[in-house]
């Protein structure tokens, strides 16, 4: 009898098949259609550039969270770019992050050390 006990409680309890519910709401689960496929090849120097062009049009406006965004956007395109990396550390100053302005500016020197603009800031 002791060794039924003992065999019923190591066995695992079954587990209950999954009713796609939100483990936290135990609303349903809902799922949209994925987004549209992009076509085509990907000119990632061509989004980079138009990311910073958009940004310096929000930076001209005073619009400094959307420029952030949007010199954010052309690094993703394009890693290397230096000026994106200024251009967003200015954004940064005016937005109140000191730090991160710096940490711009010091990732711009160091992909382009002759970087004028970059040593201002």
């Amino acid at each position: 009898e002791k060794s039924k006990k003992t065999a019923a409680a190591a066995k695992p309890a079954a587990s209950k098949p999954s009713d796609s519910k939100t483990p936290a709401t135990g609303a349903p689960t809902k799922f949209g259609p994925p987004p549209p496929l992009r076509t085509g090849p990907i000119d990632q120097v061509a989004e980079g550039d138009a990311a910073k062009a958009r940004g310096n049009d929000h930076f001209k406006k005073h619009e400094f969270a959307e420029a952030a965004e949007a010199y954010t956007e052309a690094l993703m395109n394009m890693p290397g770019m230096a000026a994106a990396y200024c251009n967003r550390s200015g954004a940064l100053f005016h937005l109140g992050d000191f730090a991160g302005a710096e940490g711009d500016a010091t990732s711009a020197l160091a992909l382009d050390p002759g970087y004028a603009k970059a040593h201002h800031r």
